[in-house]
């Protein structure tokens, strides 16, 4: 409290002018230092969304390694199955000497897609599945002709 009525005696003690000029200086730092907040703030908010939508890729590319995980999981179950299954045939009958190519050829798996992939994904890759299949088919054709 000494302090500041020793800063209110020494105010008493300047002129006008004096006090109008130091009023004026504390003006321009308190517009100096609010444009200062309005900008950081601004910046502040950027990084916020800017986090925002790396969280929400995060979440998306954590969501899509486990659907990714699912169908190599399955992938692999499903292939397990059909050798287990070429493997029975080719011990069934040995005499008939059936190659194991062929009788992949022959074996379709019934895989369902997750629900995520939305109808175009799931069409492309339904396509592309087709078309390796058609190309396996089609190779075996021209190995046959040679």
């Amino acid at each position: 409290m000494a302090q500041s009525a020793v800063a209110e005696k020494d105010l008493r003690k300047l002129s006008r002018s004096d006090l109008l000029e130091m009023l004026l200086e504390q003006t321009e730092k308190v517009e100096f230092l609010s444009a200062e907040n309005e900008k950081l703030s601004g910046q502040l908010q950027e990084c916020r969304e800017k986090l925002d939508q790396v969280e929400s890729l995060r979440a998306r590319e954590a969501y899509l390694e486990s659907l990714i995980s699912k169908i190599e999981s399955a992938l692999n179950t499903s292939q397990a199955r059909e050798r287990a299954a070429l493997k029975s045939l080719l011990e069934a009958k040995p005499e008939t000497q059936v190659k194991e190519d062929d009788l992949l050829s022959q074996i379709t798996i019934p895989f369902k897609l997750p629900k995520a992939f939305h109808a175009k994904d799931r069409q492309q890759l339904q396509e592309e599945t087709k078309d390796i299949a058609h190309r396996g088919k089609h190779k075996k054709k021209l190995e046959g002709k040679k």
